[in-house]
């Protein structure tokens, strides 16, 4: 469960969430910054039943999703492009736009 209880899948009463500025829906935890290759490699962690911003991705990014399920929906907001349950890893690809957030229970996912 990503709502900070033990869960058979990931704990994460001991990471050190963060906010990100005033964006609502989602916490962070910074693992690495490789400033020489402009990578950044974080947690994110997304509220339950929550859409976090519209956003695009400036580079492909990897996402391996920890715990719960990560919902990834079209720039409307309005429909779901897909679920990623835990366990599955994903490249999203440069340029893509979408909004995304935690399913019932939340989400935590691995990102660079």
């Amino acid at each position: 469960m990503a709502t900070g209880a033990s869960s058979p899948n990931f704990d994460d009463r001991h990471i050190r969430w963060q906010t990100l500025g005033d964006f609502k829906h989602l916490s962070v935890m910074v693992l690495d910054i490789d400033v020489s290759n402009n990578i950044v490699d974080f947690l994110v962690k997304f509220e339950p039943n929550e859409q976090i911003f519209v956003h695009r991705h400036l580079a492909p990014t990897n996402i391996l999703v920890i715990d719960g399920e990560h919902v990834v929906y079209e720039t409307s907001g309005a429909a779901v492009k897909n679920v990623r349950q835990t366990g599955k890893a994903w490249i999203t690809p440069k340029g893509d736009a979408h909004t995304e957030g935690g399913g019932r229970a939340g989400a935590i996912v691995h990102t660079v």
